[in-house]
């Protein structure tokens, strides 16, 4: 996809999509977990609004450099806060962190066909919708352009993964798994067999004690220490 930076950008929150027909319409929120600063982009496919890879003058709105932490559509070497097109796919999405190493994702104004989001690092895909999110890590101060792909028609399934860290088990891709938190005989501790019901999942672990622990999850039996 490319678009073509024009020297008049129109403001995208004014445009108004009751005029139009899109087929998938999604606002995508990034908010830094710690200070809480936040950034989004506008992202709507119509095939029947005029719309296209080029610049669509009035509609696509230029993402400024001082959004931290930042999050923008890219095409070609321009950066969006708003992308409006005839097709999603393999829609490339850059992020700005700030002095947050942890982020979360969220979903809004969300209509029309499935829209999914995919972390070209942690290799996880998520469902653009307003029940989920989705928490990632990144260095401070860092720009990646392209971390993130939305519709990525080239992208490997993403794989079960389970990390222990930040006093938490982080759990990503394991939808209808349970994760169980057991003491090392194999005895129950105070944390509840956990269902997993979305892409990106954690259990808290700040209740048990300092020690090790035996965790099993998707067939495998794994010891952390706390």
């Amino acid at each position: 996809m490319k678009k073509i930076l024009m020297s008049f950008v129109a403001i995208a929150s004014s445009v108004s999509l009751m005029a139009l027909t899109p087929t998938a319409t999604a606002t995508i929120t990034v908010t830094g977990t710690t200070s809480g600063s936040f950034d989004k982009v506008i992202l709507v496919e119509s095939t029947v609004d005029g719309f296209s890879a080029a610049f669509d003058n009035g509609y696509d709105a230029a993402q400024p450099d001082v959004n931290i932490p930042g999050i923008y559509a890219i095409s070609g070497t321009e950066r969006f806060a708003s992308n409006f097109t005839n097709d999603l796919t393999d829609q490339a999405l850059g992020f700005i962190s700030g002095t947050d190493t942890e982020y979360k994702i969220t979903f809004s104004g969300v209509t029309g066909n499935t829209i999914k989001l995919y972390d070209k690092v942690t290799g996880t895909e998520t469902v653009v919708d307003a029940a989920n999110d989705y928490t990632f890590t990144a260095a401070a101060n860092a720009r990646i352009d392209d971390r993130f792909v939305v519709n990525c028609s080239a992208c490997a399934p993403a794989e079960p993964t389970i990390c222990h860290r930040n006093d938490q088990l982080e759990v990503y891709n394991s939808n209808g798994m349970t994760v169980q938190v057991l003491n090392l005989d194999g005895s129950a501790t105070s944390i509840a067999d956990v269902a997993i019901s979305t892409d990106s999942q954690t259990i808290p672990l700040a209740d048990l004690a300092a020690g090790q622990y035996l965790v099993k999850w998707n067939g495998k039996d794994l010891i952390i220490q706390k």
